[in-house]
């Protein structure tokens, strides 16, 4: 991963104000981009169109970054299921940035629940996924341990394949939007 992406990504904590440090919480990340977009065009977000808000504010934070080739598929209405949504991916060369949001589809609600953002790069044909969200809201130990989920790591989380909340690996039956973009 070259050092622009980095840069993105820890830049992302100066968007709300202030300068919280990474790991960014899982408050911070979903509320950041709906935040930039609202900001930016001095609106508020529908709260039934809140996960497309967070692709709109991606997008528009990406722009203003100067990112070349921004492409979103999938949406709030009809998110991908993973093979189709790698496949996309997949399609890009070497080199290609994703933020990928995955999680439970509910069709009762037309969108993606329990959703987690994620980052991906594509190097040497392979997709490498990048989670920066490794730490969790205070008190939310006793819940980790209960739940099996890790606890004590800090840095990020890589692996092949996309991940839930607490690293845990995507299900099947997932869906994923995904925005690709370029330095």
């Amino acid at each position: 991963m070259d050092e622009s992406y980095g840069v993105i990504m820890q830049d992302l904590n100066t968007i709300v104000g202030g300068n919280v440090n990474a790991p960014f919480s899982g408050e911070f990340v979903s509320q950041i981009f709906v935040r930039y977009q609202e900001r930016r065009n001095g609106t508020k977000i529908d709260s039934a169109r809140y996960i497309q808000g967070q692709v709109d504010g991606i997008v528009s934070y990406l722009r203003s970054r100067g990112c070349q080739n921004i492409a979103v598929t999938g949406s709030q209405d009809n998110p991908l299921m993973i093979p189709a949504a790698e496949h996309f991916m997949n399609g890009y060369p070497d080199g290609a940035y994703f933020l990928v949001l995955v999680g439970k589809y509910n069709s009762d609600f037309r969108q993606i629940v329990g959703a987690h953002w994620i980052a991906a790069v594509r190097d040497n044909g392979q997709l490498t996924y990048f989670d920066y969200q490794t730490d969790v809201p205070p008190g939310a130990a006793q819940f980790r341990r209960s739940h099996g989920f890790p606890t004590g790591f800090a840095g990020v989380h890589t692996s092949n394949q996309p991940l839930r909340p607490f690293f845990k690996p995507a299900k099947a039956s997932d869906r994923m939007i995904v925005v690709a973009f370029r330095d």
